[in-house]
């Protein structure tokens, strides 16, 4: 049963540097590289009894890349998950700017050798139209009550119990608030920042219940860490 739940912004976005905005499927740029191996090194750091045993990431390479970092570092394996991929807005859309369609884990795994593809494979796809922040929120909570159970169902119950979540900040956001029960919790994750959760062992209810311990802790992380909030929308 998953008793540790990490979740982690990716790195440093190339278009934040280049201003190219072509793509929305940008790769992490130099000091994107560098906090990655921070995140790494941090997670390193960490008792082995408190290290993740597996990565579960968004599609997108900056995540991929984030999440490599860890996996080599670890020796753990990538699962991906297109459910917690980047939110497309409906102010995005309306924009005119279209959403990215990320390859398939089979096809990333080309690229990313330690993604196993076999074990683990969630497609999802953003509407056209783009989410609204309630939309996300709703994704989010989705993907909680099913993520969790198909993670024990899917391994050993001892092999997972403390997993790690790659993804974006604004989907950090919404999974932060649907865990902590809070809709109005300030959250502004920066770059390669650890949120913690724990199960709380004393719920006595089928539905797990979490506990905060660390909120966007980015003390290892070098340089701009780009910290962003539903506010600052």
């Amino acid at each position: 049963m998953i008793q540790t739940l990490l979740i982690a912004r990716h790195g440093f976005r190339s278009n934040w540097v280049t201003q190219d905005w072509s793509t929305r499927n940008d790769s992490l740029s130099d000091l994107g590289r560098t906090q990655a191996s921070d995140l790494a090194s941090h997670l390193m750091s960490l008792p082995e009894d408190q290290r993740p045993t597996a990565i579960f990431s968004s599609p997108y390479y900056r995540c991929l890349q984030t999440s490599q970092c860890s996996s080599i570092a670890l020796g753990i394996p990538i699962y991906v998950d297109h459910r917690i991929s980047e939110w497309y807005s409906n102010f995005t859309a309306s924009q005119g700017i279209q959403s990215s369609e990320p390859p398939s884990p089979h096809s990333l795994q080309t690229e990313f050798s330690e993604i196993e593809a076999d074990a683990w494979s969630k497609l999802w796809y953003p509407p056209a139209t783009g989410e609204s922040i309630a939309q996300l929120m709703e994704r989010m909570s989705k993907f909680l009550s099913q993520f969790i159970p198909e993670v024990e169902a899917a391994f050993p119950p001892e092999r997972h119990e403390r997993v790690l979540l790659v993804t974006h900040v604004a989907p950090i956001i919404a999974l932060v608030r649907n865990l902590s029960d809070d809709t109005t919790l300030r959250v502004k994750p920066g770059c390669c920042s650890i949120t913690e959760f724990e199960c709380d062992p004393n719920a006595g209810s089928e539905v797990p219940k979490w506990l905060l311990k660390r909120l966007g802790d980015a003390l290892y992380v070098t340089g701009d860490i780009k910290e962003w909030g539903f506010e600052d929308i």
